[in-house]
């Protein structure tokens, strides 16, 4: 499948719709702030914000098969993405700061670069969705 697809495809799951009602966010409103996920200096506000962290499986090309903290099955990858919080954002949400990966085998260049182009078409959304709302 072509990786534009598979882009199409996480950020469906990622924003849904409407840019709040998705798969993702309803999975990181069972996920605490803070803790483990930490904080962020977010240089557009100049305040250190909480961020919030989920978890995901994927395949070996990128796809996003689904938000959970689960243990991962045969053939898929964990991953996660730490987002900062920000309360000009209708869903609570804002930048994806950091993602990583709890498996130790060494992750394949196209799933590396799909997540990568979410991580950039999330935010871009995001950051777009944000300045129609102001």
């Amino acid at each position: 499948m072509a990786i534009s697809k598979i882009l199409e495809e996480n950020l469906e799951k990622m924003l849904g719709n409407d840019g709040i009602s998705s798969k993702f966010h309803k999975h990181l409103v069972t996920e605490s702030v803070g803790g483990n996920a930490g904080s962020y200096f977010d240089i557009d506000s100049n305040k250190e914000r909480l961020c919030i962290a989920g978890n995901f499986h994927v395949d070996e090309e990128g796809r996003i098969i689904e938000f959970t903290n689960d243990t991962c099955p045969e053939g898929t990858y964990s991953l996660g993405f730490r987002l900062v919080t920000d309360n000009s954002y209708a869903a609570g949400y804002s930048k994806i700061v950091d993602c990583y990966c709890y498996s130790s085998e060494k992750l394949p260049s196209k799933l590396k670069n799909v997540i990568a182009g979410t991580v950039m078409g999330y935010n871009y959304k995001v950051g777009k969705t944000k300045k129609e709302q102001n």
